[in-house]
C-alpha cells in the first residue's frame, strides 16, 4: 500500500510540474445566467445538467437584446434545499441600458470579485477535468491556503472537438 501511495505521489508531482497554477485577483462581472440542478459536483453529473443550458442562454440573451462581452462562465452553488448542486451557465454582458424585458427565465447577476484566486488552464473535455481539480487542491493545500466555495469555469475556447477545449478553472482562496 505504501508503494502504491508513493507511486501516486510521484504521478501527482509529474502532473503538477506540467500544469501552470497561478494566483491572481478576479474582478466582479455582470452576467446573464440560466440555472439547473446536478446530483453531485462530479463531472458525470455536472456536464449533463450544464451543457444543455448554453444554447438556451445564448438564444434568450439575443431575444432580450443583451450583448455578451466575454467568454462563457459556469458557476456553482449548493441547492437551497440541500439536495444537490445548482449549476449556472452564464455569460458576461454589457451593462443593460434601461428596463429589461423579455428575459424568459434569464437571471441578471453580479458575480462577486475574488480577492485571491488560484487558477489553472485545463485543456480537453470537462468530463476529464478531475486530474486538473486534484492538482489544484494539492497545490492549494501545499501553499497553506483553503478554498472559499466552489470554482468558476471560464470557457476560453470551445471548438466542436471537446478534446480541444481550453477552460480556466478558478477557485477563490484565503490563508488556511
Amino acid at each position: 500500500r505504501r508503494v502504491e501511495l508513493h507511486i501516486q505521489s510521484i504521478e501527482q508531482e509529474i502532473i503538477m510540474n506540467d500544469i501552470d497554477i497561478i494566483t491572481k485577483p478576479i474582478g466582479a462581472m455582470l452576467v446573464a445566467a440560466l440555472s439547473g440542478r446536478a446530483e453531485t459536483f462530479g463531472p458525470q453529473h455536472i456536464s449533463p445538467a450544464l451543457q444543455p443550458l448554453y444554447p438556451l442562454l445564448f438564444e434568450r440573451i439575443g431575444a432580450a437584446g443583451l450583448r455578451p462581452c466575454g467568454a462563457p462562465v459556469a458557476f456553482y452553488e449548493d441547492a437551497p434545499d440541500g439536495d444537490g448542486i445548482l449549476v449556472h451557465a452564464a455569460v458576461p454582458i454589457e451593462t443593460p441600458l434601461g428596463a429589461l424585458s423579455g428575459l424568459d427565465g434569464l437571471q441578471i447577476r453580479e458575480l462577486p470579485a475574488f480577492e485571491q484566486a488560484v487558477t489553472l488552464v485545463h485543456r480537453g473535455s470537462m468530463d476529464e477535468c478531475e486530474a486538473s481539480y486534484s492538482a489544484m487542491f494539492t497545490w492549494i493545500a501545499a501553499h497553506g491556503l483553503r478554498t472559499l466555495g466552489y470554482s468558476r469555469e471560464i470557457y476560453l475556447d470551445c471548438p466542436e472537438q471537446v478534446s480541444d477545449w481550453v477552460t480556466e478553472l478558478q477557485f477563490p482562496v484565503a490563508a488556511a
